[in-house]
């Protein structure tokens, strides 16, 4: 069996060791004419790409290919079309992972849903009823926990604890993640960055709908230093 893959860079070679671990022939293409040649039409294949914006962008309708994982996974999840397992990865009850969503080596992942075209970087754990949505990148060794929704296009830095809900389009880092910066989701067109100030200095709280935190400190609306509401 033949494992077309998009993309010659790193992200492609390592998604090329896992077709070959699961017994497949993998088959490099990149659509860079310099790089190799274009994948086929008449074909689906694994898109080789870390970037969940341009992994979405190099999907086309009607690519359909087999979810592939290295075979030392422990545990099952459902898996959407062009999902990827990386090597060591643990998967416990109620993991649902997105089409072209690719988890790293060494992960776990308990209760947890994948949308589409996300990229979750090794050693991230992940457990509790959570939500994360499409296109969201979520860092080297993050850890996720308790009922919180990661909203579309978010990014969670390394290392980063969230214990609350990200916006779309949002980048927190920390312990506990913070928002650091914030960007309006438009749907298919990505998203709009917005200048926010810092965390630790006097600013006006940015809330959220349908929840108490604020995009700039992920503090309460009473909590210093706010000087005010932006509405």
């Amino acid at each position: 069996m033949t494992g077309f893959i998009l993309g010659n860079g790193g992200h492609g070679r390592d998604l090329a060791d896992i077709v070959k671990a699961a017994g497949a022939v993998p088959a490099m293409h990149d659509d860079d004419p310099e790089r190799g040649e274009p994948v086929p039409a008449d074909v689906s294949y694994l898109i080789g790409v870390a970037g969940p914006q341009t992994r979405a962008q190099l999907d086309r309708p009607g690519n359909t290919p087999y979810s592939v994982h290295h075979p030392s996974v422990i545990g099952h999840a459902a898996c959407g079309f062009g999902a990827v397992i990386g090597a060591g990865t643990v998967i416990g009850p109620e993991v649902t992972i997105g089409n072209h969503s690719h988890v790293g080596a060494g992960c776990t992942l308990t209760r947890t849903t994948i949308g589409d075209h996300c990229q979750i970087a090794p050693g991230v754990d992940i457990a509790g009823d959570v939500t994360i949505g499409d296109r969201v990148f979520v860092g080297v060794g993050a850890t996720i926990r308790n009922l919180v929704t990661i909203g579309d296009g978010a990014v969670v830095g390394a290392g980063s604890v969230v214990l609350h809900d990200v916006p779309a389009g949002a980048t927190v880092v920390g312990i506990p993640a913070k928002v650091i910066k914030a960007r309006r989701w438009v749907g298919e067109h990505g998203p709009e960055y917005m200048t926010l100030p810092s965390a630790s200095a006097p600013h006006d709280y940015r809330g959220v709908v349908g929840t108490d935190r604020c995009l700039v400190c992920g503090g309460r609306l009473l909590d210093a230093p706010h000087v005010g509401r932006q509405a």
